[in-house]
């Protein structure tokens, strides 16, 4: 029982160590090209259903997305929170498909939408270690596709990954312009 206690004082120093070690003091910036998958844009088209009126026919979208690529900045406004900005790019191609029966079905040919966003994001770390990062973050952009009504859409990174000190590797969770996952490269200076 007293080695329990030891080991768990033990990791509860190192834990506290961890956290007030800086990975970033205030003035650094920040880097990165990503790539993401999943994008919003490909998720709510992919939910454009309709069922006529008389049940005679059922449509909805077929959609090829190329991913989404994605340059951000950042800046560490304190030694735990980055403000920037990031612009991004996806293509989505469409195919419409129409039921009319079981077997009777109508394709439309694709059509090809470019999407670019650009956007002023925010991150919160966690964890701000000189070699591990971990985050989360938001960002709100404006947006420009034919595919769309609306002009406006948003990032929320529910968990952010950064490894390495100076070059690092990163991986996200969440939802938005960015994709649902995202891996890519950062640099800070």
């Amino acid at each position: 029982m007293k080695s329990l206690k030891i080991i768990f004082t033990l990791a509860l120093i190192n834990l506290a160590c961890i956290t007030n070690m800086q990975g970033q003091a205030q003035g650094t910036s920040e880097l990165s090209l990503g790539y993401g998958s999943n994008s919003i844009y490909k998720i709510y088209k992919f939910y454009d259903v309709s069922i006529s009126t008389a049940l005679s026919s059922i449509s909805y979208s077929e959609i090829e997305s190329s991913g989404v690529v994605s340059l951000s900045y950042k800046y560490a406004v304190n030694n735990r929170f980055m403000l920037g900005g990031s612009v991004s790019y996806e293509n989505l191609k469409i195919n419409k498909i129409e039921y009319f029966g079981l077997l009777d079905f109508e394709q439309t040919s694709g059509q090809n939408f470019s999407n670019f966003s650009i956007a002023i994001e925010a991150d919160y770390r966690y964890i701000s270690n000189p070699k591990f990062q971990m985050y989360s973050g938001l960002g709100i952009a404006y947006f420009t596709s034919e595919a769309f009504e609306s002009n406006t859409s948003y990032q929320l990174t529910g968990l952010g990954f950064r490894v390495g000190k100076k070059v690092a590797a990163f991986a996200e969770l969440g939802f938005g312009y960015k994709g649902s996952f995202a891996l890519g490269a950062s640099w800070q200076f």
